[in-house]
């Protein structure tokens, strides 16, 4: 099902999905332009709901966050082994094209080696591969996560705001919170500003983080204290 985010490395894996670690073990995402994905983020949030009535929803590790790391432990964009040597690059290529889901738009590795790394630090350190791919019938290399990692989290958000609007949850007073954001989250919900160490160097940051959100138009925000 086009439920999850694509992996462009490892088609054959996992019916293509990209799988990340996160707190609770290994992770699949949820692909944000996919209204089946919509109606599955709906039904576990009903299922949760069903369990444990609720009008609030903390969305962390959103950016999204990947814990996967190497043999030498380095982090590294997905938790898949390499292909084993008998299928060659052109088998695995040629088995995912005809699968049902759609073939990636771009070329596996293909944002691996860019002329600029914030901080000399891969792209996908601690995230998902930026050649990992979502739904789109008429995509031309836009839907990728090179495009698309600083909208994530602000996406998901929508996708949720959307479940908590609805008519059987329009009368409750909502309170949504999210690690990640970008340009009109504050629209869907609210910021924090994620874990620190409970130094005075991180005191100061989170003041200069809270009036910053307050001029990206996103009134409501907190930091942790401890």
């Amino acid at each position: 099902m086009d439920v999850f985010i694509k992996s462009t490395k490892f088609p054959l894996e996992k019916d293509g999905n990209i799988l990340g670690i996160q707190w609770p073990g290994l992770t699949a995402y949820l692909d944000v332009f996919s209204e089946l994905a919509y109606a599955i983020w709906n039904f576990g949030l009903n299922v949760l709901f069903g369990y444990m009535p609720f009008d609030g929803i903390w969305l962390s590790m959103d950016e999204p966050t990947n814990f996967c790391v190497d043999s030498t432990g380095k982090p590294i964009g997905e938790c898949y082994k390499a292909p084993t040597a008998t299928k060659t690059e052109a088998t695995v290529a040629t088995e995912s094209n005809t699968s049902k889901k759609p073939p990636s738009p771009v070329q596996a590795g293909e944002f691996d080696d860019i002329p600029f790394l914030p901080d000399g630090e891969p792209l996908d350190s601690n995230t998902l591969s930026m050649d990992a791919y979502f739904t789109d019938n008429n995509d031309n290399k836009t839907f990728v996560m090179y495009n698309l990692h600083n909208l994530y989290a602000t996406l998901l958000m929508n996708v949720t705001y959307r479940y908590m609007t609805a008519e059987n949850m329009s009368k409750m007073r909502h309170f949504m919170i999210s690690r990640g954001s970008f340009v009109g989250h504050g629209r869907f919900g609210t910021v924090y500003t994620s874990e620190n160490k409970a130094t005075f160097e991180d005191l100061s940051l989170s003041m200069h983080q809270v009036m910053a959100f307050n001029m990206f138009g996103i009134p409501f925000v907190g930091s942790d204290i401890c």
